[in-house]
C-alpha cells in the first residue's frame, strides 16, 4: 500500500511538471509571434517620426526618405513596399517604369558637352552619331558667312605697302612750314599742297592759297571741286601756344569737314615733328612733352580703315626721344637734303587698296 501511494504520487508530481512545462511554451511562443509583429510595424517607417502608415507618396515630407529595412518586409506587406517606391531616397537608381521618356532618347534635351552626340554638340567631342542629320541651308539660301546675291560685298580695307612717286598724283597735302619744306624740297610729284608756315587748325578753312592751277581758293573750296585719293595732314605744333583741349576739338571739326567733303580718300594723320632736346628744355610751351601730347590726341583720331596715323619721328629722333642735331640747323626743321628721305620714308608707308591699286 505505501509503495502504490508513493508510485501515484510520482505520477501526480510528473504531470504536474509537464502541465508548468507545456504553460510556459504555449505562453512563450505567443509572445514571440506578438514581438515578431510588432517589430515589423516599427520596421515599415523605421526612419521617419510621426509619420502614419497610411500617408499617400504625394504627402511625403521633402528631406524625409522612407523605406523598409531589408529581411524586414518579405514581401508579405504590399503597403510597405508602396512606401519603399514612393519614398526612394534622391540619387537612387529608379525602377525602369518611372524613368521620363527624354531619357530614352539619346541628344534630345541633354545638356551641351554631353558625351551622347546630338543636336549643338560642342566642337571637338565625338563626332555625330551615323544618321545625325547636319544643318544645311534652305533652298536657295546662302551660307552665313558669305553675303547673297545682290548684297554688297565687304570692302577690304587698305593695306601698307611701298609706292612711287605716282602715289601722290590724286594726293593732297596740308599743313604748316614743315609741309612746305617737303614741297620745296622733297618730291611730291603731281601732288596738291595746301601750305604755309604758321599754319594751324584755327586758321585752315579761312586762308586762302594759289594753288596748282594757278587760281585762289580756300581749303573748303578745293575739296568741293575736286576729289582726292589721299590726304596728308601735319598740324599742331603752331597750336601749342593754345589751349589743350579747344585745339584737339577744333582738330577732329577739321577731320570731321575733310572726311564729310572727301569721304573716299585715305587720311594720312601725320605726327608733328620732335624738336632737339636742347631746345625742349628751353621752353614751357614749345617743347617734346606738349607735342607728345598733342600727337597722342591726333593718333586716337586714327581708325586704322579710312585714316591711319604716320610718325615719321621714328626716322629723325635721337636716342632720348628728340630731333636729332645732326638733322638740323635750327633745332626744329631737318635739313633740306633730307627732306628726300621724308618722303621716301612716306612712300614706304603707302596704303593701298587692293581693289583700286591706288
Amino acid at each position: 500500500m505505501r509503495r502504490i501511494n508513493k508510485r501515484q504520487y510520482s505520477y501526480t508530481i510528473l504531470l504536474a511538471v509537464s502541465f508548468l512545462a507545456a504553460a510556459g511554451m504555449w505562453k512563450t511562443g505567443l509572445m514571440d509571434k506578438i514581438s515578431e509583429t510588432e517589430n515589423l510595424s516599427d520596421g515599415v517607417y523605421a526612419s521617419v517620426e510621426n509619420v502614419p502608415q497610411e500617408r499617400k507618396p504625394s504627402e511625403k515630407k521633402e528631406g524625409v526618405e522612407e523605406r523598409v529595412p531589408v529581411g524586414k518586409n518579405d514581401g508579405k506587406d504590399p503597403g510597405a513596399a508602396a512606401v519603399l517606391v514612393a519614398g526612394q531616397a534622391a540619387g537612387a537608381e529608379a525602377p525602369a517604369a518611372e524613368q521620363p521618356a527624354e531619357a530614352a532618347v539619346p541628344g534630345k534635351g541633354q545638356p551641351a558637352g554631353a558625351t551622347d552626340p546630338g543636336k549643338g554638340h560642342p566642337a571637338g567631342m565625338e563626332a555625330p552619331a551615323a544618321g545625325h542629320r547636319a544643318e544645311v541651308p534652305a533652298a536657295g539660301q546662302s551660307p552665313a558667312a558669305e553675303p547673297a546675291a545682290g548684297e554688297p560685298q565687304p570692302v577690304s580695307g587698305p593695306v601698307m605697302g611701298k609706292a612711287d612717286t605716282s602715289y601722290f598724283d590724286d594726293a593732297l597735302f596740308i599743313g604748316d612750314s614743315r609741309t612746305v619744306g617737303l614741297h620745296e624740297y622733297g618730291d611730291l610729284g603731281n601732288a596738291e599742297v595746301f601750305a604755309d608756315s604758321g599754319m594751324s587748325v584755327y586758321k585752315i578753312f579761312k586762308q586762302e592759297f594759289k594753288l596748282s592751277t594757278g587760281e585762289k581758293g580756300t581749303l573748303e573750296e578745293l575739296l568741293s571741286k575736286r576729289q582726292f585719293g589721299k590726304i596728308y595732314i601735319m598740324l599742331g605744333i603752331n597750336e601749342l601756344g593754345y589751349e589743350y583741349e579747344p585745339t584737339v576739338s577744333r582738330y577732329k571739326e577739321m577731320l570731321d569737314r575733310i572726311q564729310e567733303l572727301q569721304p573716299d580718300a585715305i587720311l594720312y594723320l601725320e605726327a608733328n615733328l620732335h624738336i632737339t632736346e636742347e631746345k625742349s628744355e628751353s621752353s614751357p610751351i614749345y617743347n617734346n612733352e606738349n607735342i607728345n601730347r598733342i600727337n597722342q590726341a591726333v593718333a586716337g583720331m586714327s581708325d586704322g580703315t579710312t585714316s591711319f596715323y604716320l610718325d615719321v619721328n621714328e626716322l629723325f629722333d635721337d636716342e632720348n626721344g628728340g630731333l636729332s642735331k645732326e638733322y638740323t640747323v635750327d633745332n626744329a626743321h631737318v635739313l633740306g637734303i633730307y627732306y628726300a628721305d621724308w618722303v621716301e620714308w612716306i612712300l614706304e608707308h603707302a596704303y593701298i587698296r587692293e581693289s583700286s591699286g591706288a
